[in-house]
C-alpha cells in the first residue's frame, strides 16, 4: 500500500469503519474490517457471491465499480485493485 492510499485511509476513519472487500474468481466475497473500530463489525468475514451481501455494501460496491482504481468516492470508499475496494459504513 502506498503512502496516499494509507493517508486516505486514516482520513477517512473518524468514527466510521472501513472494509477491504475483494471478489474472488470464484465470486465468493472476502471481507476484512481496517482499523481500530472493528471489534463490533457489521459484516461477516466471508460470503458466497455479492447478493449476499447488506444493501448497504451492494450500494456503495456498484458505484465503486463504476470508477477507475485508484479513484475513491468521498463517504463511500476507493477503488484499489481490479476486484478490490475500500468501502466505508
Amino acid at each position: 500500500m502506498g503512502v496516499l492510499y494509507m493517508s486516505w485511509l486514516s482520513n477517512t476513519q473518524r468514527e466510521d469503519r472501513t472494509y477491504r472487500i475483494s471478489i474472488e474468481e470464484n465470486k465468493c466475497v472476502r471481507v476484512v474490517c481496517i482499523g481500530m473500530n472493528c471489534l463490533d463489525k457489521d459484516l461477516d468475514d466471508l460470503y458466497v457471491n455479492i447478493n449476499a451481501l447488506l444493501d448497504w455494501v451492494k450500494n456503495k460496491l456498484a458505484l465503486l465499480q463504476m470508477i477507475d482504481v485508484g479513484e475513491g468516492l468521498d463517504d463511500t470508499g476507493r477503488h484499489i485493485a481490479k476486484n478490490v475496494f475500500w468501502v466505508q459504513n
